[in-house]
């Protein structure tokens, strides 16, 4: 097994990608109307312009964060893991690189070579972030695109574990409690109010916000969106953008609607996961980012401090 602080082949797309899909955004942006205060746009708006110089998610991390993870993760590197979490890391870490490898041919070609290390280098990030809360089902996905970005477990863990904590997403990977169901509740009340005739034509068919929402907040749309869109997501989280998940989730369904509307409940199952797949960033985010976002703190942020029912 490599040391656990080495550094990965690099064999994932690279940042040209989505610093091109930001650059068209940040065209975009005078001729998106934003909804709530000027604060809040001009913060965002230089976020993008950061993204699209293709800024790192490690640009991100104030300085003394990425130290105290970083010497957090050196200190703790070794100490084992209770068995029944490593069990269930060992088991998901062998299915987890199949979907991208599936989704690039670059991959197809270059990963093979490479196949037990980031085996083995996924298994030390999951474990590095599951020593305060446990494992969870799903991050693996979000550790696993990390990875094949940084090439590095070290960064990887870091990166993780500002998420987690400081971005709030602890509270969806939390195998205690999630308010995963609270969440999906909250983007079905913002469908109906900023996509209305989705949301209507979803009931119409009962296709519920279960049957597809689930795979997107519990991996961040890296299971069932184009690679770039999944990537910008992390991106906006990485960024500190509200509600990210939400608001890319709506946008997402913004630019399906006319073809959504068309298909019946059967249409919906057969079709709904390709449709998603097969969108354009792009498109998705000039839909997203002028959603208004009604609160002083996130949703998540919200759901963190109290520790009960999400009202939004």
């Amino acid at each position: 097994m490599e040391p656990p602080t080495s550094k990965l082949p690099k064999i994932g797309p690279g940042l040209g990608s989505r610093s091109r899909v930001w650059g068209r955004v940040d065209q975009k942006i005078p001729n998106i109307k934003f909804h709530f205060n000027n604060e809040k746009v001009e913060e965002e708006k230089h976020s993008i312009a950061v993204l699209s110089t293709g800024a790192g998610w490690l640009d991100f991390i104030p300085l003394e964060w990425v130290e105290i993870y970083g010497t957090y993760y050196n200190e703790t590197k070794d100490t084992p893991l209770p068995e029944k979490e490593l069990v269930k890391i060992d088991k998901d870490v062998p299915r987890t690189f199949g979907l991208f490898v599936r989704n690039s041919r670059y991959l197809r070609l270059n990963f093979p070579n490479d196949l037990q290390r980031y085996y083995d280098g996924l298994r030390n990030v999951l474990i590095a972030v599951s020593r305060d809360r446990g494992y969870c089902q799903g991050i693996n996905f979000i550790a696993a695109s990390v990875l094949l970005q940084t090439a590095s477990i070290q960064s990887s863990a870091i990166i993780l574990n500002f998420l987690l904590k400081h971005r709030k997403l602890e509270i969806l990977f939390d195998p205690r409690y999630s308010a995963l169901l609270d969440y999906m509740k909250i983007f079905e009340k913002r469908l109906r109010k900023y996509v209305p005739n989705v949301y209507h034509h979803f009931k119409k068919c009962d296709f519920t916000t279960v049957s597809y929402a689930i795979e997107w907040f519990t991996t961040c749309f890296i299971v069932t969106c184009p690679g770039e869109l999944s990537l910008c997501v992390l991106d906006l989280l990485m960024a500190g953008v509200e509600d990210a998940m939400l608001r890319v989730g709506l946008g997402l369904l913004k630019v399906l609607e006319s073809k959504l509307v068309k298909l019946d409940f059967e249409g919906l199952h057969q079709k709904f996961k390709h449709l998603v797949a097969t969108v354009d960033p792009y498109d998705v985010m000039v839909q997203a980012l002028p959603i208004v976002v009604p609160r002083r703190m996130t949703i998540l942020e919200v759901r963190s401090n109290r520790r009960g029912k999400v009202v939004a």
